[in-house]
């Protein structure tokens, strides 16, 4: 019993690790965007009250949380896959896929509400 926990745990660990690893080159490149935002005189300083930044932490948030549904979701494909006919585990697999796609709709609505709100309020 011990060594499952320990295996859901380092494929857990596993699944984070190489997605902040693939999100960290994507930082690492400079096109050259700001050179030819300050030629074009356009500022590129962006809007800094507290409802833009509330606004970005709140997409920032719903973003994670969109990932942690798709881990749920991988793990319960893989835990049904691995239930070999098991009638008890395939259900346990299948209501944990329900719930993920649930909880899946309501942030992707709720980031879509997220959206429109700080649209309209041009933040």
């Amino acid at each position: 019993m011990k060594k499952q926990g320990l295996k859901k745990i380092g494929l857990f660990f596993m699944m984070v690790v190489f997605s902040l690893r693939v999100t960290q080159f994507s930082f690492a490149q400079n096109y050259g965007l700001s050179d030819t935002a300050d030629k074009a005189n356009y500022d590129v300083t962006g809007k800094t009250n507290i409802y833009s930044l509330l606004g970005v932490a709140v997409k920032g948030f719903l973003a994670a949380l969109s990932i942690v549904f798709f881990y749920l979701i991988s793990y319960a494909g893989i835990m049904w896959m691995k239930a070999r006919g098991n009638v008890d585990e395939v259900t346990q697999a299948k209501v944990m896929i329900e719930e993920a796609v649930i909880g899946l709709v309501v942030v992707v609505s709720a980031y879509a509400l997220t959206n429109f709100i700080l649209g309209r309020l041009n933040l």
